[in-house]
């Protein structure tokens, strides 16, 4: 199932920024797909020895690390064990438990 085309548009933009970050692509960031990205691509899947196919592929996204990272897990407080808080003082001093 392929991406809404506003998604693969961004995904583009963000391939040719850091394509053209490492020197590899002059063309316009545009989003577009045209035959300058295809070249781009291929040099730097030839440079980080990937498989050279001048393709946004999930190995190249990922070497470009623009691939979403995984969320934080929800803090969950039943896995924390919390202290509870002393008791107060008597005649100022703290009475251990």
């Amino acid at each position: 199932m392929a991406a809404p085309p506003d998604v693969q548009r961004n995904v583009v933009i963000s391939a040719q920024i850091a394509l053209a970050r490492r020197g590899l692509y002059r063309g316009e960031i545009n989003g577009a797909y045209g035959p300058a990205m295809e070249l781009s691509l291929r040099a730097y899947q030839a440079r980080t020895r990937l498989p050279v196919t001048g393709r946004l592929d999930l190995e190249t996204l990922a070497a470009l690390q623009l691939l979403p990272r995984p969320r934080q897990p929800v803090y969950d407080p039943s896995q924390h064990r919390v202290r509870p808080p002393p008791r107060p003082p008597v005649r100022g001093e703290w009475i251990p438990e």
